[in-house]
């Protein structure tokens, strides 16, 4: 089964995009402040006569609301609460887990389907896992702020239990 996911319009072309349209389909949105993807999403709209900026946020509309109609007809979703990859900058590859952004709980409580924490970590010798938390919730009573907390939490735990899985494993075999 396909899955659906939004991605910036910048990766639309690069190696990320390819491979996210081979195993599902990517809304390509423009974000806030990214030269590159107003580039791209200017050429590809081919329309020089309406402000860069009002492309930019109509694309994020669009983006989100055919992101919402997919989710509320049945598809599956990936989304990335931290909005971006870390290891961007220097700060972000010193960081285990960014700041999560609101749209994964936001589109969960006003559509009330369920979140599937998930994470992936990438250790040492290539080793990598991936664990799969419960599914969770957000009720329309509880807070936006509260939600994300709990989402972010329980990813960086998920994390952490990866971490120390491939450490005992590497210790072990030294």
């Amino acid at each position: 089964r396909l899955f659906y996911g939004m991605a910036a319009q910048s990766v639309k072309d690069t190696i990320r995009g390819r491979l996210f349209n081979l195993v599902g389909n990517a809304i390509y949105i423009a974000r806030d402040n990214n030269k590159n993807d107003y580039e791209a999403l200017e050429k590809e709209m081919k329309n020089k006569n309406e402000d860069i900026n009002q492309l930019a946020q109509r694309s994020r509309e669009i983006g989100t609301e055919t992101f919402e109609m997919l989710i509320d007809n049945g598809e599956i979703a990936i989304i990335f609460p931290e909005g971006s990859r870390k290891n961007k900058t220097e700060e972000g590859k010193n960081q285990l887990q960014m700041k999560f952004k609101f749209g994964t709980v936001s589109m969960a409580q006003k559509l009330g389907c369920p979140i599937l924490p998930v994470s992936l970590f990438h250790g040492k010798n290539g080793k990598s896992t991936i664990r799969f938390g419960e599914l969770q919730f957000v009720t329309r009573e509880e807070s936006l702020d509260d939600a994300n907390k709990k989402l972010e939490s329980t990813i960086l735990n998920m994390t952490l239990e990866s971490m120390n899985e491939l450490n005992n494993k590497n210790s072990k075999v030294k």
